[in-house]
């Protein structure tokens, strides 16, 4: 009920306001129930008539390629295939998820990549022995959140460091994981603060 009135309250209540035309006209939502529901749960403010258009056009695209690569993943037979969805990231051009991402390699040539290994077939893969490894899932075995949402914060080592860690210690101690500070972390390594 709650996300059936806020994609109704984004359709119906998004307006644009330029200089010189008429107050509070409404906006035409494109009429996308995906596009609409995406907008409403991520809390996106679209202001004009263009970018409405233009991100819904980005958000099609995306889900084009979720579409892909589910289908492909399913077909796997694989029965831990993944599988891929949306994220508030959905409606961002590449450039702008180049800006979220911050990392900027100097030198793609330096970049180490897996071991080489025999796939059987003749041709050596870089995937190392990713096929031979062991699946667990600690998500399935309730031993990891949810995958957080770091948001713009670029703060991902923490992110990661305190899943990993979460998971350890629900592991170790048999327990739900429990759910520690990312921020702290980051309050933690700021240079010039009293604890360096």
């Amino acid at each position: 009920m709650k996300q059936t009135f806020a994609a109704s309250a984004v359709a119906a209540l998004v307006y644009a306001t330029p200089e010189g035309a008429a107050a509070h006209r409404p906006m035409k939502m494109a009429g996308d129930p995906k596009f609409i529901n995406f907008a409403a749960k991520n809390n996106k403010h679209y202001t004009t008539p263009e970018e409405v258009h233009k991100r819904e056009s980005i958000f099609n695209g995306v889900n084009e390629k979720i579409h892909e690569w589910n289908v492909k993943s399913k077909a796997s037979g694989k029965k831990d295939a993944a599988t891929f969805g949306h994220n508030v990231f959905s409606d961002y051009t590449q450039e702008e998820l180049e800006q979220v991402k911050g990392f900027k390699e100097e030198d793609s040539s330096k970049r180490k990549s897996f071991p080489k290994e025999n796939n059987g077939n003749g041709k050596a893969n870089g995937r190392g022995l990713v096929a031979t490894a062991t699946t667990i899932d600690h998500a399935a075995s309730g031993k990891m959140h949810a995958v957080k949402n770091q948001g713009q914060c670029g703060s991902c080592w923490a992110f990661a460091a305190n899943t990993a860690l979460e998971g350890a210690i629900a592991i170790k101690n048999n327990t739900a994981p429990v759910r520690l500070s990312e921020q702290q972390l980051v309050d933690c390594t700021l240079t010039g603060n009293s604890y360096n």
